[in-house]
């Protein structure tokens, strides 16, 4: 049956001669006379023990506390019995030390403390690993510069994003977490952002694989920290090597063909069309394109170069050791492959689908003018066929590619070169043939006997004949000169009184020997057909003398066409000797540097 203490009231043994609570005795015993081996000892009082258990423990410990006096036998007994306390004493200190600092020190996940983000293509992923601290306030709190992977890389809202609570600058936040007054937390979480000499932080983690990445992956992750410096802060760290499985990777667009976004447009004429394009893409506005060919004169099948160019600042390699496989980026929330080396790329198009021309030869029934002849031709002009319709030949230029003053030779080649203006295409024509560089369509033509030429031996009797009319008007004219004419001679001399006779001797024909024009003296010409006449004339003087004069008749330079029409423009003048041989020598058989012929047919 129990009792209560009559000083506090606690519940007590009914054999307890001491309150546990207070000490208080229950009531007073006279100690008992024993036998000399056996006495009823107290080395200390019941409250005595009960104070000093609870100084030493902190709080009352029943079961140190004795409920009865303690009953000794003989004096070893009572000798051990301050050793045991004492023994007990010591054990329950450490205990509830042992309690004390184990419920102090703070268990973290490592894990907990960073943000990590996978970001980029899949197959191609990046994975980014930091402390979980916004950013600001790591800045303005640890003066540590840092970027938000979750906003530069993922690309949230800033109001969106939330950081570790480990790492917060709010009170109540900060107790919470940690467990204990705000100064002590803020003492906990400065150990774990305890920065080095390059200000930065000394809590990081390493992945296993950086780049590469793809969904389904597994990335582990060694978290570095210096293990006493938290200790001492009663931190504990746990889950320091933790695996993370890639997730969140989205799938890439490749730009396999740049200029799937390109237009081309073809209008216009064969050998005159055009081309217009959009500069950027349809598809992709971060691509641009150039054309690096001409864009005008274009001809059904020319090949035209376009330029495909990527405007993107910020990209990443798809291998970091071979950039020819190229780049991989993220672009208005989608992530494209670029798979070139370079950030622009070519490729060729084929012109097509501009209006067909009907081809023509302006060369075909060209005519020339000429002024002279072989072997001293000189080509003056050139002109289009009469059977080319007038529009289009208005629309064609034509010229002989000569230099100023070239003269020519049966046998020779001289080029004629054409020009189509653009309005030529307008109509549906084009020059059949390759043009130059310039724009010019040429051939070569050959000197021919067709072509006009000086007359020669071959010849002459064909000017012979075709000049006789001339030659006959010219006597006409030397007979009235004769007429009353003064002649003299060293043996006689006086005025024609009458022509007797007029009557032809023979034709001559002589070339020159020389083989350039430029040789040829200004006064000098190149040909001469000749005809040489004896007329008998009376003078008036005292023996009514008769006088035989020789006149040579002559036309230079007469030139026949290979059709054997002889040009007799050229005048016929005329000579009169009274001596045949001096009159032979000066006009025709004694001229130095040429060769003199008689005419076939003429006879003296």
């Amino acid at each position: 049956m129990s009792k209560f203490c009559n000083q506090c009231g606690a519940s007590m043994e009914d054999s307890a001669a001491y309150c546990l609570n207070c000490g208080a005795p229950s009531e007073v015993k006279q100690p008992q006379t024993v036998g000399a081996a056996d006495q009823t000892v107290y080395e200390q009082s019941p409250q005595q023990f009960a104070n000093e258990n609870k100084a030493n423990a902190g709080e009352y410990n029943s079961a140190a506390v004795p409920t009865e006096a303690v009953t000794v036998q003989g004096s070893g007994i009572k000798k051990l019995l301050p050793v045991i306390i004492a023994l007990a004493a010591v054990i329950i200190v450490a205990v509830v030390l042992i309690i004390i600092f184990t419920n102090r020190s703070k268990k973290i996940d490592a894990q907990q403390l960073f943000n990590i983000e996978f970001a980029g293509p899949d197959g191609y992923g990046k994975v980014y690993a930091q402390l979980d601290i916004d950013p600001e306030f790591a800045y303005s709190e640890y003066d540590v510069y840092m970027d938000d992977y979750s906003i530069t890389i993922v690309g949230e809202d800033r109001d969106d994003v939330e950081y570790s609570d480990y790492f917060s600058d709010k009170r109540s936040t900060l107790e919470d977490t940690y467990g204990v007054d705000k100064s002590e937390a803020k003492d906990m979480r400065d150990a774990l952002l305890d920065t080095d000499k390059n200000d930065e932080f000394k809590l990081t983690c390493t992945a296993s694989k950086e780049t590469g990445l793809s969904n389904g992956d597994t990335v582990t992750f060694e978290v570095e920290y210096d293990e006493e410096d938290l200790e001492e802060e009663g931190i504990k760290l746990t889950n320091t090597t933790f695996e993370v499985t890639v997730s969140g990777l989205d799938e890439a667009t490749s730009l396999d063909d740049p200029f799937d976004g390109l237009a081309i447009t073809y209008s216009g004429t064969d050998g005159n069309g055009e081309l217009t394009y959009n500069s950027i893409s349809s598809k992709y506005d971060f691509i641009y394109y150039y054309n690096n060919s001409s864009s005008y004169y274009l001809t059904e099948g020319d090949t035209v170069t376009f330029e495909a160019e990527l405007v993107i600042g910020d990209y990443e390699y798809l291998d970091e050791d071979d950039a020819s496989k190229g780049y991989w980026f993220y672009y208005d929330g989608s992530y494209y492959i670029w798979p070139f080396e370079s950030y622009s790329t070519t490729k060729d198009f084929t012109v097509e689908g501009l209006t067909p021309l009907t081809e023509i030869d302006p060369f075909e029934g060209v005519t020339f003018s000429y002024s002279y002849g072989t072997p001293f031709l000189s080509i003056t002009d050139v002109y289009l066929s009469e059977d080319l319709d007038e529009d289009i030949a208005d629309e064609i230029s034509i010229s002989i590619d000569q230099d100023y003053g070239e003269r020519y030779d049966v046998g020779d080649t001289f080029t004629v070169k054409v020009y189509a203006y653009s309005s030529l295409a307008d109509l549906g024509y084009k020059i059949s043939g390759t043009a130059d560089s310039d724009g010019y369509y040429t051939k070569e033509f050959t000197v021919d006997e067709t072509a006009p030429a000086y007359i020669d031996a071959d010849t002459a009797a064909s000017a012979d004949t075709a000049y006789t009319e001339k030659y006959e008007n010219a006597v006409t004219d030397c007979r009235q000169e004769l007429d009353g004419k003064w002649i003299y001679t060293d043996d006689v001399s006086g005025y024609v009184e009458s022509i007797d006779s007029f009557e032809f001797l023979k034709s001559y024909v002589i070339t020159n020997d020389a083989t350039d024009y430029d040789n040829i003296g200004w006064s000098e010409c190149v040909c001469r057909i000749a005809k040489l006449y004896k007329a008998k004339v009376t003078l008036d003087d005292d023996d009514s003398t008769s006088v035989n004069l020789y006149i040579v008749f002559y036309a230079d330079d007469v030139i026949i066409d290979g059709d054997g029409t002889v040009n007799t423009d050229n005048n016929v003048d005329y000579v009169i000797y009274t001596d045949k041989d001096e009159a032979l020598a000066d006009y025709v058989t004694g001229m130095e540097g040429y060769t003199s012929s008689t005419v076939s047919g003429s006879s003296e």
